[in-house]
């Protein structure tokens, strides 16, 4: 906008000029000039959905925005290089395991996602920074490291996923 702030939207805007970005993980980049403490948040997106399976898998639902709004930016179509897919980006072979037959339908891919993270924040004590490190880098590689992976893509993420839910938390 004017003043110079990025919006960003799964759909092409009208009448006024855009540059067309993609995000592999759109927290993940380490040198990111997004000021975390200021972006805009998505509030009101899938809210009913998030509700109902951060509550099922007692999940906080800050913690559950944050890490959509980490992965994908809200977009449902995401899709990573890597092979990511949906809302929370699921890994095809983890939506699998979760039983996630259509990852890019939103509500499949949130059950997945929070039933995930679930799993995660159970194995590591609910400790929540090393379930999104786990999110990030995958558990077994949180386990090797005995913590934070020193990746500074993960480390960033964690970070930006902590700054992301207390918003989320505080705007509830």
């Amino acid at each position: 906008n004017e003043q110079g702030v990025p919006s960003f939207s799964d759909r092409q805007p009208e009448r006024v000029s855009y540059e067309l970005v993609r995000f592999d993980c759109y927290a993940c980049k380490a040198s990111s000039g997004v000021n975390w403490e200021t972006t805009p948040l998505f509030n009101g997106r899938y809210e009913e959905t998030i509700l109902f399976y951060a509550k099922q898998h007692s999940v906080s639902p800050a913690l559950v925005k944050a890490v959509i709004h980490a992965e994908s930016a809200f977009n449902p179509q995401a899709k990573s290089p890597v092979g990511a897919q949906g809302l929370m980006q699921l890994m095809p072979a983890t939506a699998q395991e979760l039983g996630v037959v259509s990852p890019f339908d939103p509500e499949a891919n949130i059950e997945g996602g929070v039933r995930y993270l679930a799993q995660l924040l159970n194995s590591f004590n609910q400790d929540v920074r090393l379930a999104t490190a786990a999110y990030n880098a995958g558990p077994g590689t949180v386990r090797r490291y005995k913590g934070v992976p020193a990746y500074a893509e993960t480390q960033a993420y964690v970070e930006r996923v902590a700054i992301l839910a207390r918003r989320y938390a505080q705007d509830s």
